[in-house]
């Protein structure tokens, strides 16, 4: 596996530990994300940009100073946008007080030189895809002169930067993970994460429509979704 510089950003820091880590996306409300650090969610995620799951900065800085009253120490708040600029993403940083960013969308690595703050990269790999072309696409972001810290491999679906609950594709997310700190993400639920850790081992597993009940955070789901995630010690 290719060795990285840790995710390290304060307060919260993401480091592994001896379960996969776990990242409650989507997330609108306090209560919410109250439920998430509560039950044991390694990183807080935040959608930016377009989405029926929008949330703007002022509200994300709303959040961390209520749970920051709660709680001796939280987990990072990662802000999700797609085609950003780095200005913006520094504005978003800034007035949000998030930890880090998920670039989503149809960024170049070089893209990461003009941001300060840890990146995770979302790749999509449609049904058929060679392994030797999934190892180049990710390693252009790992192998970068500025690297991003991780790479989240999600469902594909035509049109979409994802957040759709499309499965991924575990067998290619598993041979990809052997190798690298993969993050997987797309159509998992309290029901299936535990199989989707066995089958792919991956760092981490990401999981926003999955814990959602007539399109709100389920405080249910989400506590046994990362009861599930977290069962298989590696």
């Amino acid at each position: 596996m290719i060795g990285l510089p840790p995710f390290v950003r304060s307060p919260g820091c993401l480091v592994s530990r001896n379960h996969t880590m776990v990242k409650i996306c989507g997330l609108r409300d306090v209560q919410s994300a109250r439920v998430a650090v509560e039950a044991g969610a390694d990183a807080l995620g935040f959608i930016v940009s377009h989405s029926r799951r929008q949330i703007t900065p002022a509200a994300i800085r709303a959040i961390r100073e209520e749970l920051s009253a709660a709680f001796d120490a939280l987990p990072p708040m990662i802000g999700v946008v797609v085609n950003t600029s780095a200005g913006d993403i520094a504005d978003l940083v800034q007035e949000s007080t998030v930890d880090a960013v998920q670039l989503s969308g149809d960024e170049e690595p070089e893209a990461l030189r003009d941001i300060d703050v840890p990146v995770i990269k979302a790749l999509r790999f449609p049904r058929g895809t060679p392994v030797d072309s999934a190892r180049r696409q990710i390693e252009r972001w790992l192998l970068a002169d500025v690297p991003a810290k991780h790479v989240l491999i999600e469902g594909h679906a035509e049109g979409s930067y994802g957040g759709t609950g499309t499965m991924g594709n575990w067998t290619l997310a598993a041979e990809m993970a052997a190798e690298y700190p993969i993050w997987l993400a797309g159509g998992l639920d309290p029901t299936n994460v535990g199989s989707a850790v066995g089958q792919v081992r991956p760092a981490a597993v990401d999981v926003s429509s999955g814990i959602e009940t007539d399109g709100t955070k389920d405080p249910a789901k989400i506590r046994a979704f990362v009861v599930a995630a977290q069962s298989l010690v590696s």
